[in-house]
């Protein structure tokens, strides 16, 4: 349970902007309905790492069998790939802060004091989730590919597969917002999860979810993170500080 647990928060707090190629062909040919096409480009418009942002306030709810825990975060990006992260309990007090780049992560665990620090690929490596793959976290539609084409609409959604590193990603996409309403990972031997995206919002001109649900499909595990107040786009640095006397603990 503590490994899910683990998993959930770094997979929630750990964002990448790289590595995922789309096949160039939509997955629902052969289905009946209105059809028409839409540019790749009008999805990748959505996305909310085009610019900086800041994520004032998302409450997050993790609920399995035996355990529960909810709490508080916010999230600073700065481009091309820099995230600061904070996680408090509802009382307000901080248990965790990370910082990382698609070279570095750094995590401050105020509770046992301890500061862990080592390349994101280890993420991947230590629970078979690939640190390039936490974009979607947020509904958006990454490729490091990107070309100008058309994707057909049959009944209103887009069901397209992308792949980074062996790992194909199964995307459904809403026509009419031009963004994600789910995600599902298919083909590894990590963790199982689905990836949900419900409430949109248009925060200047760029649309997101305000509600995401990860179900980790073999226990029914759930993390429900609400975005509640979002600033965008926002114009800031970042800064992280190790804890002082804290134990250093590399990441392996």
């Amino acid at each position: 349970m503590r490994k899910i647990v683990y998993v959930y928060i770094m997979i929630l707090l750990v964002s990448g902007c790289s590595g995922i190629k789309r096949t160039g062909k939509s997955r629902d040919e052969g289905r009946t309905g209105k059809s028409y096409e839409i540019s790749s480009d009008e999805i990748l418009l959505n996305n909310l790492n085009r610019q900086n942002f800041y994520i004032q306030k998302a409450n997050i709810d993790f609920e399995s069998a035996d355990f529960s825990l909810s709490s508080v975060a916010t999230i600073k990006f700065v481009q091309p790939d820099e995230y600061l992260i904070s996680v408090k309990v509802l009382t307000g007090m901080e248990i965790a802060r990370i910082y990382l780049n698609s070279d570095t992560v750094m995590m401050n665990d105020r509770i046992n004091r301890k500061f862990y620090y080592g390349k994101p690929g280890v993420l991947g490596a230590r629970f078979g989730i690939p640190f390039e793959i936490f974009p979607v976290i947020f509904g958006d539609f990454i490729s490091s590919d990107v070309k100008k084409e058309e994707l057909k609409c049959i009944d209103n959604v887009i069901n397209i597969d992308t792949y980074i590193k062996g790992l194909k990603l199964q995307y459904n996409i809403n026509c009419t917002n031009r963004k994600a309403t789910s995600v599902k990972p298919v083909g590894y031997s990590g963790v199982p999860i689905q990836v949900s995206f419900m409430n949109f919002r248009n925060e200047k001109s760029v649309v997101f979810p305000q509600q995401i649900s990860l179900t980790h499909n073999e226990s029914g595990s759930k993390l429900n993170i609400n975005i509640e107040k979002i600033e965008l786009p926002w114009s800031g640095e970042l800064g992280f500080v190790p804890g002082e006397r804290y134990e250093k603990i590399e990441l392996k």
